[in-house]
């Protein structure tokens, strides 16, 4: 089975090393993005089962969560796995109770841990 992922993150270097992690770990095609922006175009053109992205993508250290309610609109329904992440705890919680799964960021084999069924 072909498994590809989106990923988006203001991090280079843990958007890097997570990139890394999936290939390693079998994933055919990872889409690694840094911008809201690319975020959007890349999930509007589908096809990934696994979508893993700051949830204030493009605003670091802010509560908004508006970039993640967008990608979660054009991949939720289709993708396996959509996971937002912040280490805004105020973040996390605005975007849980506006329906988008969110978790707080933390370490990588956090992350793949809470994907660990398909991985």
């Amino acid at each position: 089975m072909r498994r590809t992922a989106l990923i988006g993150f203001h991090d280079p270097t843990y958007l890097d090393e997570l990139a890394s992690t999936l290939r390693g770990l079998g994933y055919d095609k990872v889409t690694s993005v840094s911008t809201p922006v690319d975020m959007i175009r890349y999930a509007e053109n589908g096809g990934y089962d696994t979508c893993l992205m700051d949830v204030n993508l493009g605003s670091p250290g802010s509560d908004v969560y508006i970039p993640a309610e967008q990608v979660f609109g054009l991949v939720g329904p289709t993708s396996r796995h959509f996971f937002a992440f912040s280490a805004n705890r105020t973040a996390v919680m605005g975007a849980n109770d506006a329906g988008i799964p969110c978790k707080p960021k933390t370490k990588i084999f956090d992350v793949l841990e809470i994907i660990s069924s398909d991985v």
